[in-house]
């Protein structure tokens, strides 16, 4: 019987199965592009690319050259399939990147865009200077993350995140965060969390297409393997008692 060390970690399990989270869909994407200033041929760094469907996204929508950096090489792999089926390999490049220590040059990009991340980061703050740091002057860093609305919860639905492997920041403590980066023009949107509506964005934005073979595997895997099947059943949803004290927060700021 397999310990429980050997579970798999939540963002182990998207890789394999080769699904990622997002907060919002396509609109929240858009918004922060928005906020970003995000214009047509901007150089963008990416941060935690998943499957690759941001990525693909900015390079089809915005034609932006796009570093895709996530710390997974499995994902980057799910990366590439998916620039290659949305015809941009050419402008999206994938690269193993951790956000607490980027391997890249100060001041390199136009804009950095993180989604769903930094709740995987305990530090927060340096996270945030790092993505500062490889922003050029007056570019732009904007963020996509879950917040909670109030304290974390301290009973057993605190657990449930813990299980994820996740830290959120209560929305206060965020933006103070946002207000500490150093960053000028900052911008700090928070947005309610549904579970209907997160499922029905989810859907869009990772497409039909490539749902269902991600399903197939999910399958797949929890068939043949304890501990995975240990891991999609403590994963797999939130309940809805957690859900309503959780949002998202969409940052962005210009550095001077």
């Amino acid at each position: 019987m397999d310990s429980p060390s050997s579970t798999p970690s939540y963002l182990d399990m998207q890789a394999q199965i080769g699904i990622t989270k997002h907060n919002g869909g396509y609109p929240a994407t858009d918004r922060l592009l928005e906020l970003c200033r995000v214009a047509h041929g901007s150089h963008v760094l990416y941060v935690g690319s998943g499957i690759g469907v941001g990525p693909s996204y900015l390079a089809r929508t915005r034609r932006c050259h796009v570093v895709a950096g996530d710390i997974s090489p499995k994902m980057l792999d799910w990366t590439r399939i998916r620039a290659r089926r949305d015809g941009v390999t050419d402008l999206v490049e994938p690269a193993l990147a951790d956000i607490r220590d980027l391997p890249f040059a100060d001041a390199r990009f136009d804009v950095v865009l993180v989604e769903s991340v930094l709740s995987f980061v305990a530090d927060k703050e340096h996270a945030i200077s790092e993505c500062v740091r490889v922003t050029r002057p007056g570019g732009w860093v904007g963020t996509n993350e879950a917040v909670w609305r109030g304290d974390p919860p301290k009973d057993e639905l605190g657990a449930d995140i813990d299980a994820l492997g996740a830290w959120l920041a209560p929305q206060v403590q965020f933006r103070a965060l946002w207000d500490g980066s150093g960053l000028v023009d900052r911008e700090f949107e928070f947005h309610d969390l549904s579970m209907a509506a997160e499922a029905r964005s989810r859907i869009r934005w990772i497409g039909w297409r490539w749902l269902l073979p991600a399903w197939g595997r999910a399958v797949r895997i929890a068939l043949t393997d304890p501990a995975a099947r240990r891991a999609l059943r403590e994963q797999a949803t939130y309940p809805p008692s957690l859900v309503a004290q959780m949002g998202y927060a969409l940052t962005a700021g210009r550095r001077p």
